[in-house]
C-alpha cells in the first residue's frame, strides 16, 4: 500500500468530463470542490486531457477556473500545450 493520496471524488469527476469534453459536468465538479488543476497519477492533469481531446470550451473552462498551464507529465514531462500541439 501506497502512501499517495487519492484524487477526490470530484476531482475523478473533473478528469472524466475534461476528457470527453463534457463541458456542463466539468464545471458541476468545479462547483463541488474539484480544483482546477487537480492531477491524476503521473501528473495529468483535467487541462491535459481536455487539450488531447481539443475540447476547446472544456479548456477555456479550466482556464478560467484558474487551472496551472506549466504543469508537466511526470512520465514525459508534457504540457497541456506540448500534449494539443502533438495530437493537433
Amino acid at each position: 500500500m501506497t502512501s499517495r493520496s487519492l484524487p477526490s471524488h470530484s476531482a475523478c469527476q473533473s478528469s472524466r468530463a475534461a476528457a470527453a469534453g463534457d463541458v456542463m459536468a466539468l464545471r458541476a465538479a468545479l462547483a463541488n470542490g474539484a480544483a482546477a488543476s487537480d492531477g491524476a497519477d503521473g501528473g495529468v492533469t483535467a487541462l491535459m486531457l481536455a487539450s488531447r481531446g481539443d475540447h476547446v470550451e472544456a479548456v477555456r473552462a479550466l482556464l478560467k477556473a484558474g487551472a496551472e498551464v506549466g504543469g508537466r507529465t511526470e512520465a514525459d514531462g508534457l504540457t497541456a500545450l506540448l500534449m494539443a500541439a502533438e495530437d493537433g
